[in-house]
């Protein structure tokens, strides 16, 4: 009786070890968490025209809150406009203009997929620099374009050229490569002027200097959030376009002045009643444009008076 029992164990074990062995492996519950996008790293290969990119929460940089347009010219006879957008979710808009906002032209970028532009800086006639999140994977790398806009080719190598809201984390701006803290909650917007930069947020408008790549101390310009700024291609000074100018209708436009005079208003006018935030400017002593969801609007004196061309 002994014998045939255990046999008959014998062959069960058999049976449950040969049962095992041919089942699939279970899957992993568990989700493993992807790397935040790494700045200047190599973006993955850019999914056929037909695929629809999805980057998951965790590969996607956080967005600042609702950020001004961007809007620059820099002494080149391109002027660009853009918007942020959102990677993964609302495309960026970028339009170039070659008559001094009367006409605008759709910027494509070729082969690269602009998630969302962070930056925009026209550096002089011959070269424009974008800081911008490419599809698929919402990489950050510096684009450039010595084309007026026409090609554009990827550069993250360079990234450390281009001074941005850190997608990371909204309350630093990168400077130089690195990430440098701010007296704000959230930026909204980070400018820069050669060795002058400001941030915009709610708690106001700061200014500092740069040494060397390195940001000095904040100080306050604003005591609140401006619907957006500017440093002037002519003075360094900065501009602010204001929501509670008393003496204004609409939106205000006040210029500071530099040096010891940073937080001194030296200048101040009206933008047109029709203009709205968000808006775009950029100041060259007394040429002054902005541009609003109402149209693009110049001023050839320092916003005293102003047109719409488009």
């Amino acid at each position: 009786m002994t014998v045939v029992l255990i046999i008959a164990l014998t062959a069960v074990s058999a049976v449950l070890v040969i049962f095992a062995i041919h089942q699939p492996p279970v899957a992993d519950s568990g989700v493993v968490p992807s790397a935040p996008p790494v700045a200047g790293s190599p973006s993955t290969p850019a999914p056929s025209p037909n695929s629809s990119p999805s980057p998951g929460a965790d590969s996607a940089p956080t967005d600042p809150p609702p950020a001004p347009y961007y809007l620059d010219s820099s002494q080149s006879p391109e002027l660009f406009r853009a918007t942020r957008g959102q990677c993964g979710s609302v495309s960026p808009v970028l339009d170039v203009s070659q008559d001094g906002g009367a006409t605008w032209v759709g910027a494509t970028f070729g082969t690269l997929e602009v998630g969302q532009i962070l930056s925009v800086d026209v550096v002089d006639a011959d070269q424009t620099d974008i800081v911008a999140a490419l599809l698929p994977d919402c990489r950050i790398s510096l684009i450039s374009t010595f084309t007026g806009g026409q090609y554009w080719e990827s550069y993250p190598e360079r990234l450390a050229e281009g001074t941005f809201v850190d997608p990371l984390d909204s309350s630093k701006i990168d400077v130089g490569g690195a990430a440098v803290a701010t007296p704000c909650t959230a930026v909204t917007q980070v400018v820069q002027r050669l060795v002058n930069i400001a941030v915009n947020c709610m708690e106001g408008v700061f200014h500092a200097t740069v040494d060397d790549g390195v940001v000095g101390v904040w100080e306050p310009v604003i005591d609140e959030q401006a619907a957006t700024i500017a440093y002037d291609y002519g003075s360094g000074g900065l501009v602010a376009v204001v929501s509670d100018d008393a003496d204004c209708d609409g939106l205000g436009l006040r210029k500071y002045g530099v040096g010891p005079q940073r937080a001194v208003v030296e200048a101040s006018d009206c933008l047109p009643e029709v203009a709205s935030k968000p808006i775009g400017i950029t100041s060259e002593g007394s040429a002054v444009k902005a541009w609003s969801q109402e149209g693009f609007f110049v001023s050839a004196d320092g916003g005293a008076v102003w047109s719409q061309v488009n």
